[in-house]
């Protein structure tokens, strides 16, 4: 009893108590002791809650705490050259063309690394490599940096190259009846 009222353990009693950071100092005594134990037991500490938590997302199949998103979507290097070719038009038909260049140029590459002849690559069905009727207007119209009408400018175009064509082409029939 003069034990317990002045807070001494019973002889012959064993202290079993764990303290609450012995993990982390027996993990400083096997690293070597070395450093600042209140430094080492916060990694350890930080390094265990994480090594849980990711032991978790394991086993509930959820993605592992801090990962970056690291994928790249299949069709990166078709958007690539799409914006840095300045293209405006239709992204999914210049991907279809892009795809078939990229797999003709590895199948020509393969080829030539194994000394054969690589097969030509069928155009793409749909492409359309049409030129439109007034692409010359168009270019002259934004190589003249016009910022008018565009169908009187095309108008004019138009007419002053029919009119060049014409010159050349009289200058052509003289100059033979010439000879």
């Amino acid at each position: 009893k003069k034990c317990e009222r002045e807070g001494l353990p019973m002889p012959g009693a064993a202290d079993v108590s764990i303290p609450y950071d012995a993990a982390a100092m027996l993990a400083y005594e096997a690293a070597g002791s070395e450093g600042d134990f209140e430094a080492f037991k916060a990694k350890y500490v930080e390094d265990a809650v994480y090594m849980v938590t990711c032991k978790k997302c394991e086993r509930e199949g959820l993605p592992m705490p801090g990962a970056a998103d690291v994928s790249i979507p299949y069709d990166a290097a078709a958007m690539l050259a799409y914006e840095a070719a300045g293209s405006e038009g239709d992204f999914e038909m210049f991907k279809e063309v892009f795809n078939s260049q990229a797999i003709a140029t590895v199948v020509a590459k393969k080829a030539a690394r194994e000394g054969k002849t690589a097969p030509q690559a069928p155009s793409p069905a749909g492409s359309d490599i049409s030129i439109p009727y007034d692409a010359a207007a168009k270019l002259a119209y934004a190589a003249a940096g016009s910022t008018g009408d565009f169908e009187a400018f095309k108008a004019k175009y138009e007419a002053d190259a029919v009119a060049m064509v014409s010159a050349k082409k009289e200058a052509r029939e003289a100059a033979l009846v010439a000879k």
